[in-house]
């Protein structure tokens, strides 16, 4: 076992979590095809920070993140956290979001290779997906920094009644939340319960949860990049 395993293997213990030698491989494959791409997945070149920041990271979450059918990763990129969630679980139904063919090709090629036959790559935008997805969604979940306020509005018009939104956030989650209430409101969202976790690497990690409670009005998504460009809690008004 190697370096980039071990730290992962003792990181998710840490974590209450429990993963096999053979779950570490599949990890590890995808890291080095990550490295071994011929474009850029990921500013992170070195095994360890990897190992920490974007592995550990991405598991992390795992148990908050409830039950569903169905869940959806949005702009997935390299695969975190949504091809890391499944290899963690095979048996999910897991659909990768990705606005670049690049990388989507990649995920693609990553899904088959490490035996991921229940995960779903769709090159596309939020917005885009929106229009055939609507209501279709049980967890959507999203490893970014933009606002809560910008991933509600991607991730509402995509969630059943009752679906979650699952977000990665830093110690700042409690302002955008604050921040967030009257826009969160016009999506039929509401904050649900959050976990606040300690990485290995001593990084605090908020996984705060979004529950959308009531149906989400037809003008959303408004159109591609609006939510970021105009988004509905004005970066004039932030802290």
């Amino acid at each position: 076992m190697n370096e980039f395993m071990l730290i992962i293997k003792e990181g998710a213990s840490a974590l209450g979590i429990e993963i096999s030698e053979q779950q570490l491989e599949k990890l590890w494959q995808h890291w080095c095809a990550v490295k071994e791409a011929p474009f850029n997945l990921t500013a992170i070149k070195d095994d360890r920070e990897a190992a920490e920041k974007h592995y550990l990271d991405s598991i992390a979450a795992l148990p908050q993140i409830p039950a569903g059918e169905l869940w959806c990763d949005i702009g997935t990129g390299a695969g975190f956290p949504g091809l890391v969630l499944a290899v963690m679980r095979p048996e999910q139904r897991i659909l990768l979001l990705e606005s670049n063919g690049k990388k989507c090709g990649f995920l693609s090629d990553m899904a088959l290779k490490l035996g991921l036959s229940k995960v779903e790559v769709l090159n596309s935008r939020a917005e885009t997906a929106a229009k055939t997805r609507r209501d279709s969604i049980d967890v959507v979940m999203a490893r970014a920094v933009s606002h809560v306020s910008v991933l509600a509005e991607y991730a509402a018009p995509l969630l059943k009644l009752q679906g979650t939104l699952v977000c990665y956030k830093g110690p700042g989650y409690a302002q955008e939340l604050s921040e967030s209430k009257a826009a969160l409101a016009k999506l039929g969202m509401k904050a649900g319960a959050q976990a606040e976790l300690l990485l290995p690497n001593g990084e605090q990690r908020i996984i705060g949860k979004l529950v959308k409670h009531a149906p989400t009005p037809k003008a959303y998504p408004r159109r591609e990049g609006m939510a970021e460009n105009k988004p509905l809690v004005p970066r004039e008004t932030r802290a």
